[in-house]
């Protein structure tokens, strides 16, 4: 995997745990 895409995914994954945070 690019670094790119790894960086992605992380920012993606903190943005669903942030939601989750929220919702819960």
């Amino acid at each position: 995997m690019r670094p790119n895409s790894v960086r992605r995914a992380a920012s993606k994954m903190k943005q669903i745990n942030k939601m989750k945070q929220i919702k819960g």
